[in-house]
């Protein structure tokens, strides 16, 4: 691998790809009987046997594996020297580190289509890199891990794995951009958000079902169908960690950065990752504890964990959105509650009859429960405008971008509307659970 080479040459100065062993004495080759090893002398059976190797000597093997091109066994000796080194840190050291070298190599960096003649020796099987952009990711992803375990036992002075940290954290990055071109972060969310509420919409017409069929206690009829949701929950779940791991990336791309040369908009992009990340978690446990509820055949309760992950969804997608942006969204939920709010409002009126039944999924609880998220998400953009408002504005016009200006008196203008438009959501919400108890229809 040219690439590989010259990086490790130039950014870890050692020529063959891999450090000779740290020892006292020399470390002689495996095929010598007294190699010096942290771990003990090497053991013999009898005349003709051959001896188990030591960590040294598994060292040394993965040295000659390296220097062959043959990165799947030098990982997995550098990986048994490291597992065996004993009380030894720097055979230890050593071996961690060329452990992610290998892995490195193995998953190609530096060189994304090796040319086989110059890559493997004569008469050696080609060494296949990964086949999809998945997998190498997923193999720097251990090389990272090793060069950080020897971040931590480096000698003083020993830059070396950090740097070698840095450049592999930088090539997942790159990969994951590479991997989701014209499909970033942002759009996985969308096409998340987009299945997750396909989810609860099939989950709704599901429990129409159940109720129809009068099954609503023991809806052991549909058991399958409550266990193929079960299934797609888990699915997005993997998903949702996906995109979890993609902003840790890319979070710690920008953090490698040192905060003093970080522009401002990779500061606010760190911000956001980090709130970005809190909503997925949040969401991934709601997937959790949906499928459980889902499996357990609890419709209603399903249906809530359901659309509370749909709802952390989007709180994660709208880190990454303009204040106008949210509201608009918010504006948008609003108005579909109002027509569920007067939807419940009519079955609930004895005065009126109606053929359907309420739709199990439609609870006083479910509704204040989306009433409190969306009063919420408005919240937050209040305190960023009340943020704005409260600072001085000699300050604010000093650090204001050109054309600004507009923006920053609009939002302060926006104050005492949401003000205004949070109170009337808290009122809600009272009055709502106040009906619902005292019509006996409030289930927490």
């Amino acid at each position: 691998m040219g690439r590989l080479v010259a990086w490790v040459v130039v950014v870890v100065g050692v020529a063959a790809g891999a450090e000779e062993a740290p020892s006292a004495e020399p470390v002689a080759p495996i095929a010598e009987t007294a190699t010096p090893d942290a771990t003990g002398p090497v053991e013999r059976e009898s005349a003709g046997e051959v001896p188990e190797l030591t960590a040294r000597g598994r060292y040394n093997l993965g040295l000659a594996y390296f220097g062959d091109a043959n990165y799947e066994e030098a990982a997995a000796e550098f990986l048994a020297a490291r597992d065996n080194a004993g009380p030894d840190p720097e055979l230890r050291y050593r071996a961690a580190f060329n452990l992610g070298l290998a892995l490195a190599a193995q998953a190609g960096f530096g060189d994304p289509a090796p040319v086989p003649e110059l890559d493997q020796a004569p008469g050696e099987p080609a060494q296949e890199p990964p086949t999809t952009p998945e997998q190498a990711i997923e193999t720097l992803r251990q090389s990272a891990a090793w060069f950080n375990d020897a971040v931590r036992l480096a000698p003083p002075g020993d830059d070396d794995a950090r740097i070698n940290l840095e450049l592999v954290s930088k090539w997942i990055l790159q990969l994951a951009d590479q991997l989701n071109e014209g499909d970033k972060l942002e759009a996985r969310l969308d096409r998340l958000i987009d299945d997750q509420r396909g989810v609860r919409d099939q989950l709704r017409g599901l429990l129409a079902e159940v109720a129809n069929a009068g099954a609503g206690a023991e809806p052991v009829g549909f058991a399958t169908d409550f266990e193929a949701l079960a299934v797609r929950e888990r699915t997005l779940m993997a998903e949702v960690s996906d995109c979890v791991d993609l902003a840790a990336e890319e979070r710690l791309y920008i953090e490698q950065t040192p905060e003093e040369e970080r522009s401002p908009d990779q500061q606010a992009r760190a911000y956001q990752l980090g709130a970005l990340t809190d909503y997925l978690e949040r969401a991934r446990q709601s997937f959790s504890d949906a499928r459980r509820r889902l499996r357990r055949l609890e419709g209603e309760r399903a249906h809530r964990r359901v659309d509370a992950a749909l709802r952390e969804l989007k709180r994660a997608r709208e880190q990454l959105w303009d204040p106008v942006r949210v509201l608009q969204a918010t504006a948008r939920d609003e108005q579909q509650l109002i027509v569920h709010t007067r939807a419940l409002a009519t079955f609930d009126d004895a005065s009126i009859q109606l053929e359907e039944t309420v739709p199990g999924w439609l609870t006083a609880k479910h509704l204040v429960d989306r009433q409190e998220d969306i009063g919420a998400r408005a919240g937050g953009i209040l305190g960023r405008f009340e943020a704005v408002a409260d600072t001085d504005p000699a300050v604010l016009q000093e650090s204001a971008k050109p054309g600004s200006e507009r923006v920053l008196d609009a939002a302060i203008e926006a104050v005492p509307i949401l003000d205004d438009g949070l109170a009337a959501m808290r009122g809600a919400v009272s009055r709502r659970v106040r009906s619902a108890k005292r019509t006996g229809r409030w289930r927490p």
